[in-house]
């Protein structure tokens, strides 16, 4: 039997649990989109979305998280040190990606929509549903990010084992329930968005 050093053990203890609770945050967030049908049958386009704006939180969260682990670990941030400019900066670059981002990804989505001769909705429409998931998960799951660092650091643990899991899955559920609330807004404004 091969010999487990007490560092593996520690690192498995504490990514497990993240683990765990990420596999079940994918099947709510496959459920949540399953709940979705009706909205998909009115704009189909709105498919192309789905996979790009998940993966897009998954990027931006992960890569918020590890941020923060690494300037946790630094004693640049913490919560004795508040609301500091080197949160702040790590805080204002994945909202600023997000904007450009999303921004792209609703006109990508429009011509590969249009391209394939998808009944939906027009430019502006993706741009503002992308625009606005988008923007709305990012500030969301932002305060999570920031919220599970700083409560894995204060009870001992590595934010890095912590977060990352957990919020890669957690991603998933914000960004189905934005793109959701997003297209009820364009919806519920009118029909001169649709098209």
């Amino acid at each position: 039997m091969i010999p487990v050093s007490p560092e593996v053990i520690r690192i498995l203890k504490e990514t497990l649990p993240a683990t765990i609770i990420a596999t079940i945050g994918e099947l709510v967030a496959g459920a949540f989109l399953g709940n979705m049908t009706n909205i998909f049958r009115m704009f189909p386009g709105l498919m192309i979305l789905v996979p790009s704006i998940l993966d897009l939180r998954g990027c931006l969260s992960t890569a918020l998280s590890s941020r923060l682990g690494t300037a946790l670990h630094l004693g640049v941030i913490g919560k004795e040190l508040g609301f500091n400019d080197e949160l702040k900066e790590n805080l204002i670059a994945p909202l600023i990606n997000s904007v450009m981002l999303s921004t792209i990804l609703g006109i990508i989505a429009y011509f590969v929509s249009s391209q394939l001769n998808v009944e939906g909705i027009g430019l502006f429409t993706f741009v503002f549903i992308s625009l606005l998931a988008s923007v709305m998960a990012t500030l969301f799951q932002m305060s999570i990010t920031v919220y599970f660092a700083f409560t894995a650091q204060e009870k001992g643990l590595d934010p890095d084992n912590v977060t990352i899991p957990a919020l890669a899955s957690l991603g998933d559920i914000i960004g189905i329930i934005s793109l959701y609330i997003a297209t009820i807004i364009i919806m519920s404004i009118g029909g001169v968005f649709i098209g």
